[in-house]
């Protein structure tokens, strides 16, 4: 990752409060964003549960592509896994509570990514 990475303190599943990363471009686009708009809610959004759920139903409808959490978890899982991230790693950063899930999610990476990251490590 170039550049800094901040951190934002996000409430996940199971109302697990933890701290997610961000890079530069995110910051960006959040500062515009807070800038322009002031929600009088508990979140910067503005949304609760079920407008995500809508919006997510819409972005799926427009794209024709599965999007849903489960989706964008184990499609982060396999990106980092593709990249040559260790599991450990994958664990900490989508807060997996068992390396076994992790596993379970990125059993769609080939032995021909791991020889790809391999390659690139020799040169």
């Amino acid at each position: 990752m170039t550049g800094t990475t901040e951190l934002s303190r996000t409430v996940g599943k199971g109302n697990k409060e933890a701290l997610a990363p961000f890079g530069e471009q995110s910051g960006r686009y959040l500062k515009a964003w807070l800038a322009a708009y002031h929600p009088n809610c508990s979140n910067i959004w503005g949304v609760n549960r079920w407008q995500i759920v809508v919006i997510m139903r819409n972005l799926k409808a427009k794209s024709g592509l599965p999007c849903n959490p489960h989706t964008f978890r184990r499609t982060f899982a396999c990106l980092l896994r593709k990249a040559g991230v260790d599991t450990m790693t994958i664990k900490d950063l989508g807060r997996w509570e068992s390396l076994e899930m992790v596993q379970r999610y990125t059993r769609s990476v080939t032995f021909g990514d791991s020889l790809k990251f391999y390659r690139a490590l020799l040169g």
